[in-house]
């Protein structure tokens, strides 16, 4: 479901009720860029190199789109389900905790 300024207000109840009852949630950002150049690649990087450069990237990119899927599973008939969110229009700021 594309979430906007015209209905995010009105779908909001619906996507706090799919997190708060998914067996897990997955979240996807679309950003203004990826990386930067100079992070020589030398083998299999390791879980604090991965970790060093999202952490780079989400501090000097910005967020275009944010995408959200909760996963679902309905025990009576064995069957997973998905329920995904994607804002285009909404420009996500994060104040500094002062």
């Amino acid at each position: 479901m594309e979430v906007n300024h015209e209905n995010f207000w009105t779908v909001l109840p619906e996507i706090l009720e799919s997190i708060s009852s998914a067996e897990y949630v997955s979240i996807d950002l679309e950003m203004t860029g990826i990386g930067h150049k100079g992070h020589a690649r030398t083998g299999k990087p390791s879980l604090e190199e991965i970790y060093a450069q999202a952490k780079s990237a989400a501090e000097s990119f910005q967020v275009l789109q944010f995408g959200l899927t909760c996963f679902h599973y309905d025990r009576a008939v064995q069957r997973e389900y998905l329920l995904s969110y994607q804002c285009f229009e909404l420009v996500l700021e994060l104040m500094p905790l002062l």
